[in-house]
């Protein structure tokens, strides 16, 4: 994918219809509104603009943007503690992009497709307020965001229970937007030093913002060094939107005596070699010797040789540049995909298992006195349904993992809503596992009269907004908010729900700080 930079504060309005062209009920997409050709109307929560600012930032390095959302406070459709919403600010997680040909013959346009990620803490303004933004409590914020994404859900254009929005550019489509055939790329995580590294070269060392195509770097590979040529260098600036995006300092003998011998920045995806294997960066983090940075914006540099190689970055060593993104290359009209691998390019095997992981994070905490974190967890999951959008309803019941939760008639829209945390957060850096797990459910079904109807759609439909990936068997994890499709109640009935695993997760209030002081020091004897 092309990097898109957004160079002005760019609104796109919410819009429901084309001119001169039908789409289904109550499809919706977000276009610029300076183009007669699309008419705005509001969705079913109010929500009238998308605002992107400017230098938001996409790209296969940089796969989220933070927006602002605006809404229609006359139509009173969202609210927090009794107000109107007037705006907020949410991450918006890009999923892939479609190509359209519009109907004047013009050149192909990207019509880019993203979901809602998380509400920025305290971003929410609401009208007659005392004009600061509000901070949301998790359930306030998880609530909020159910209903943004049931909003989507109903409404988006893309399929029925994706979830998604799509910001268009501003022209006329010769067809209306699917999720079948959506192109996305690979993301290529930013694998990149920061200025300042110092990089071993056949006539001493050379800064890595220096470095230019041609020259010949040194690699080292089983106690032999050999001089490669660099092929490609490259330049970026990174603007992060979450603490997992802000650089990792290895301090000088983090690793070893003078390893390295001055402090090195790298991104947190960029490896180290260490012990014949790979290690992100991030995944050595003890913040003590290593430690992430709290640097939201930063220009990396990255170099690659023909082949992927070890080189020494301050002393210590590192990757070179490992270009597993898919290239698409255009031949009429073939189109062909070349990707490099891990397992087939790589200078040595990549390390993220947990058992080759942890010891060596044991290892390098050990030098500076570090152990695992103290962390505070608790094990309910706290499970409950939001129904219809904004209807909170709790279990009435909890007995050996199985939640009964009694629903009203005229019930259309079900999700299953918890606690989440991270396994890397809970455990410690050194468990490659980032997602935000809810619970694991493997059964689902609805009691009324004298029928049960087994609800098989989380465990078929792999696109099901809310919900981790499909499993190898038939269980699958939320990931907080998970969306339950049923066909609209018309008598109460009851819901069952069971959980095959649920916890730890982090005390709410440590949630954001978790992974940056927990750490624990001890004397060294």
């Amino acid at each position: 994918m092309a990097d898109v930079l957004w160079t002005k504060n760019t609104v796109y309005s919410v819009v429901t219809q084309y001119t001169n062209q039908t789409l289904p009920v109550g499809s919706v997409l977000a276009t610029n509104p300076s183009y007669s050709q699309f008419r705005s109307l509001n969705s079913s929560t109010g929500l009238k603009a998308i605002v992107i600012p400017k230098g938001a930032d996409l790209s296969s390095a940089n796969q989220t943007v933070v927006a602002t959302l605006v809404f229609d406070t006359s139509l009173n459709l969202t609210t927090q503690a009794g107000l109107p919403v007037r705006s907020l600010q949410i991450t918006l997680n890009y999923q892939g992009y479609q190509t359209y040909t519009p109907s004047d013959g013009g050149d192909d346009k990207i019509a880019l497709v993203f979901s809602y990620g998380n509400i920025v803490p305290n971003s929410v303004l609401v009208e007659g307020g005392t004009g600061k933004p509000t901070n949301l409590t998790s359930t306030a914020a998880r609530g909020l965001l159910t209903k943004l994404t049931a909003d989507a859900t109903n409404t988006n254009l893309l399929s029925t229970s994706d979830g998604y929005i799509a910001l268009l550019p501003t022209f006329e489509m010769n067809r209306t937007p699917t999720t079948s055939g959506l192109l996305t790329d690979v993301p290529s995580t930013t694998v990149c030093f920061l200025a300042g590294t110092e990089i071993n070269i056949p006539e001493g060392v050379k800064k890595i913002e220096d470095i230019v195509v041609g020259e010949m770097v040194l690699t080292y590979r089983n106690g032999e060094t050999t001089p490669k040529k660099v092929i490609s260098v490259r330049k970026k600036r990174v603007v992060a939107s979450s603490a997992d995006e802000h650089p990792v300092r290895i301090k000088a003998h983090a690793l070893a005596k003078d390893v390295p011998y001055n402090d090195l920045l790298l991104t947190g995806e960029h490896c180290l070699f260490l012990d014949g294997y790979f290690i992100p960066a991030r995944m050595l983090v003890n913040h003590s010797s290593i430690v992430r940075e709290n640097t939201t914006q930063y220009d990396v540099y990255h170099i690659e040789c023909e082949e992927h190689a070890i080189i020494s970055a301050n002393g210590a060593y590192a990757e070179t540049y490992l270009d597993t993104d898919h290239q698409l290359k255009h031949d009429g009209n073939v189109i062909t995909i070349g990707r490099k691998t891990w397992a087939n390019d790589a200078a040595a095997p990549l390390g993220t298992q947990r058992n080759v992981a942890e010891p060596i994070w044991h290892k390098v905490a050990q030098r500076s006195g570090v152990t695992l974190p103290l962390v505070e967890t608790v094990e309910d999951p706290d499970l409950h349904l939001i129904v219809n959008g904004d209807r909170e309803i709790r279990p009435y019941r909890v007995r050996n993992d199985y939640y009964l939760f009694l629903l009203p008639e005229y019930i259309e829209q079900i999700h299953l809503v918890s606690r989440t945390s991270r396994p890397s957060d809970v455990v410690g850096p050194f468990v490659d596992d980032r997602r935000h797990l809810g619970v694991l459910i493997d059964d689902a079904r609805l009691f009324y009269d004298d029928e049960c109807i087994v609800l098989e759609t989380p465990f078929q439909e792999a696109s099901l907004s809310g919900w981790d990936v499909m499993e190898g068997s038939r269980c699958r994890w939320t990931s907080g908010s998970a969306l339950l499709p049923i066909e609209k109640t018309s008598v109460p009935c009851i819901l069952s729900v069971h959980v095959r695993q649920a916890g730890p997760y982090l005390v709410e209030n440590e949630m954001s700080d978790a992974s940056s002081d927990k750490f624990l020091v001890v004397a060294q004897g």
